[in-house]
Order: C-alpha cells, then structure tokens, then sequence
C-alpha cells in the first residue's frame, strides 16, 4: 500500500483514508489528496490509519492534520494484532502479518456483506490466518502482485476475488503478477485517480470479466505523482 493513498467512503457517511502518502520529493497530502478532497467537498475524516513503520512514507499526515479535520488516527503496527475497528456498518481488522521493519500491516475490511483486503503484502501467515477463520468470501484485494511472492494453493482456490488493486507501479521489467488470471486488475499508478464503486465490485463478479489495466477515469485537477485509488462504497442497490 505504499504506493497508494485509499480513500474508503460508505453509503452511510463513513470516510477512512489509508496512508496520506510522503512529504518528500512532492507533498502527497498537498499535491494530490487535499484537492481531491476539496473536489468531492470533503471536510472531515472518520480514522486516518497508518500501516507501514517508515515515516517517509506517510509524512504528508502533518500537512493533512493542518488541512481537514481527523477524527482519529490509527497507526497499525503498534497496536495487538488482529484487533478491529467499527465505524457503523464498517470494519477493519488488522490481520497477523510480517513484523519486518519495513513491512506494511495487512488489513481486512468488511462493509455489509462485503470483504476486502488492504495491503501491500499478504505472507503466507496472513493467508493460513484467514484460512482458519473460514472467511467465506474476498471480494477485492488490494496488494503489490509481485512474482516473487508466495501463496497458498487453497487460498488461491478458496478465494476469488473480482477485482484486484496493484498497488505497485507495474513496469515491463517488473510485472504485476496476480495468481487470479480471471480477476479484473486495477492499476491506479497508470490510471491518476481511480473511482470504484460497491455496485459495479457486483456487476463484475457477475461477469468474470479478464485482467485489464487500462479501466477506471482520470479525474481533474490530478496532477503527478500518480497513486490515489478511492473506493467509494453506496451500497448494491445503487
């Protein structure tokens, strides 16, 4: 997830914004997340939470603090594992993960009847965790698909996600490389600003549509670097 700054909207209101993104060489905060934020006239956020340990990489979180009002912040890798935070009709527990000094902690987000992963790696603990807790399904996940990354058989076959998030840049030489060959893959480091909704995560499961990496739309006033993903929940009745 270093790569991308998440922003989670609800149907009921909630706002969750994973990783403002670095200070340096450009303000993340400033560059990119504040005018997006004044674009969708966002005043406030309900948690802001931090899942990696190095402060360059979420250093934009001064200037956010200065610029909109942060009801609370959580940085995950200080707290227990597999701890969760409700907000309404939304959950986010922090999974077991790599406690490496420069790993990020996975999450596992659930809105109504729908589950996501959030991370930027998902080791192999994470995967057998949320195998013995039979979780029945993962809608979307959202990770660096690196090749050099290891995953379980039964994961692969228990899960099918329909829709993926690279948070990764992607290149020739350095491919994302998902073990779902069927999961439509979202890059939003090619992308600007990608805009998801909760109704369309449906439609998609419906049609099995194959990887692509050119979907999403850019919207204006974004300027580079280029990594916001926002995932806007309304429910799928809308």
């Amino acid at each position: 997830m270093s790569a991308v700054i998440l922003l989670i909207e609800t149907h009921e209101g909630e706002r969750l914004l994973l990783n403002p993104g670095p200070a340096e060489p450009v303000n993340s905060a400033e560059r990119i997340l504040m005018p997006f934020l004044a674009e969708k006239n966002i005043h406030s956020l309900d948690m802001v939470l931090i899942t990696g340990t190095d402060e360059k990489k979420y250093s934009g979180l001064e200037f956010l603090k200065k610029s909109i009002r942060i009801k609370k912040i959580v940085f995950c890798p200080s707290i227990e594992e597999t701890k969760i935070f409700h907000l309404k009709n939304t959950s986010l527990q922090i999974l077991p993960g790599s406690r490496s000094m420069n790993a990020e902690i996975p999450l596992l987000l659930t809105h109504n009847r729908t589950k996501m992963i959030l991370a930027n790696q998902i080791p192999l603990k994470t995967q057998d965790w949320i195998l013995d807790r039979h979780v029945k399904k993962i809608d979307l996940i959202q990770a660096h698909f690196s090749k050099a990354w290891l995953w379980r058989e039964n994961f692969i076959e228990e899960f099918r996600p329909a829709l993926l998030v690279e948070t990764g840049m992607a290149t020739a030489n350095k491919p994302s490389c998902p073990p779902w060959k069927n999961a439509r893959l979202i890059i939003p480091q090619k992308l600007g600003v990608y805009v998801w909704k909760e109704s369309e995560l449906l439609s998609i499961g419906a049609s099995k549509k194959p990887n692509e990496n050119k979907t999403g739309r850019e919207t204006s006033g974004m300027g580079p670097p280029r990594h916001t993903a926002h995932l806007a929940s309304h429910g799928g009745g809308q």
